[in-house]
């Protein structure tokens, strides 16, 4: 997958652009919800012959528009994370637009000519609730500034429970502990990257990237990756916990692991019932 990163303002004649369908989102967690609207583009990138792009955000517009306090400032997936799930779906090229202020002031006749007709978009995919440009403009008055330049697909809400998938509602979820249910909404199993920090062998203290959001304070069960293998643990999330730091316990990691990364498989809370198997650890979805 080829990754562009782009600041506003930028000069057209140094951007390469190929023809392409066009999804639109800022994809937090790259939940079922946003799976369904990625895999409407990437069936349109099929018929019409076309790579399938994606056009996302550096941080939350939110974090532009007012200031915000943990865990406001925290994602259901990093950067990283996201580019891995995107490319999981079959996604070609990724552009990264850097949320200022200065392109969260565009106006939306602006915002289409540059950053959909200027990344030669033949198509453009959002989901039903997609808004853009400074007035904001809703995703059904992009025909409006399409002069026949290109077609609008718009994707219908996801639902589970009679109740729309978004990343609100999973986030709603952590504040719960209610990681079983986040996991079904998510439609993978969520997992951080960790740094074991000094500690004794059985238990350990690590800290969380810190992009990455922690559930509510309380035990839940997991999984630990190292060296390519996956062991059984218990993390404890403190009800006062700073820089990320949370409580690790496993009888089965084979040597101690301090000051390496290693990546938390977040399996539900220890009053839950785990009903996940071993063999959806870190099994994003697919195209």
């Amino acid at each position: 997958m080829q990754i562009v990163h782009i600041h506003h303002p930028y000069i057209p004649e140094k951007l390469t652009t190929t023809p392409c369908v066009l999804t639109l989102g800022f994809f937090d967690g790259v939940h079922r919800g946003h799976q369904a609207v990625i895999k409407r583009g990437y069936t349109a990138a099929k018929q019409q012959h076309l790579p399938l792009a994606v056009m996302t955000f550096n941080q939350h517009p939110r974090l532009v528009f007012r200031k915000l306090a943990y865990p406001e400032t925290t994602y259901l997936s990093t950067l990283s994370q996201k580019e891995q799930l995107l490319e999981q779906l079959g996604v070609a090229i990724l552009y990264v637009i850097d949320f200022t202020s200065a392109f969260a002031s565009l106006t939306p006749a602006t915002f289409v000519e540059q950053y959909i007709v200027g990344l030669n978009a033949q198509t453009v995919v959002a989901g039903f609730d997609y808004t853009f440009g400074n007035q904001p403009a809703h995703v059904i008055d992009l025909a409006t500034y399409a002069h026949n330049r290109f077609q609008t697909l718009i994707v219908s809400r996801e639902t589970d429970a009679a109740l729309k998938i978004s990343s609100s509602r999973i986030r709603t979820l952590f504040e719960h502990g209610d990681l079983q249910q986040a996991n079904q909404l998510l439609g993978y199993v969520y997992t951080t990257t960790a740094t074991v920090l000094p500690g004794s062998h059985v238990a350990s203290e690590l800290q969380v990237d810190p992009a990455s959001r922690l559930p509510i304070a309380g035990q839940y069960n997991a999984r630990l990756k190292f060296a390519g293998q996956w062991y059984r643990a218990t993390i404890t999330v403190p009800r006062i916990h700073t820089d990320q730091r949370i409580q690790l316990t496993s009888s089965e990691v084979p040597q101690p692991i301090f000051g390496e990364t290693v990546i938390l498989a977040w399996l539900n809370n220890l009053d839950q019932t785990e009903q996940l198997p071993v063999s959806s650890l870190g099994a994003y979805p697919t195209r």
